[in-house]
């Protein structure tokens, strides 16, 4: 059964839904999944629910804190925010290169990108318009948004970690 499911699903991301009631996943070729909980995890496969084709190599995959909303990160640079029941796309754009991380705001009116491009960027969920954009030395790997949504941490490739504050959009630390 185990060799099954890696030969199926070769997951880069998952997330449980914050009401509990779905988990996602991503995989590296070009897909996103979704089970309801009360299936037996991972195991049958056949408990997979919803698989939707999203951009090339899914990387990352975020829930809103509503768990209506999932957002998609790929390596062709592609962001996908989709309806969790419907699997419709309900924004995209493109962040131009490959994105390595993806989040919702705790308010759930914004997406943050991290990617190769050197960039963290927040941009309004409903529209994808860029809010502000934070510049690092090298590919940004991921970042970390506090709960009360005021301030972000970022870690890029050339071993940096960075605090900024999200409402100024100001570093405080490095």
């Amino acid at each position: 059964m185990h060799a099954r499911l890696a030969a199926t699903l070769l997951a880069t991301a998952c997330l449980l839904s914050i009401p509990g009631r779905s988990v996602h996943a991503a995989e590296a070729p070009s897909r996103a999944w979704a089970w309801p909980v009360a299936s037996s995890l991972p195991f049958p496969l056949e408990g997979l629910t919803r698989s939707w084709k999203v951009g090339a190599g899914v990387f990352d995959v975020a829930c809103d804190a509503a768990g209506k909303r999932f957002v998609v990160g790929c390596g062709d640079g592609t962001v996908q925010i989709r309806d969790a029941s419907t699997g419709d796309v309900l924004e995209q754009w493109s962040q131009g290169t490959a994105v390595s991380s993806v989040q919702f705001t705790p308010d759930g009116n914004g997406v943050l990108t991290t990617s190769d491009d050197r960039l963290a960027v927040l941009r309004d969920a409903r529209d994808g318009s860029m809010i502000r954009v934070w510049r690092h030395g090298s590919p940004v790997n991921g970042a970390a948004l506090a709960p009360d949504g005021r301030t972000l941490v970022t870690a890029s490739g050339d071993r940096h970690m960075a605090r900024f504050n999200l409402v100024t959009g100001k570093k405080e630390l490095e």
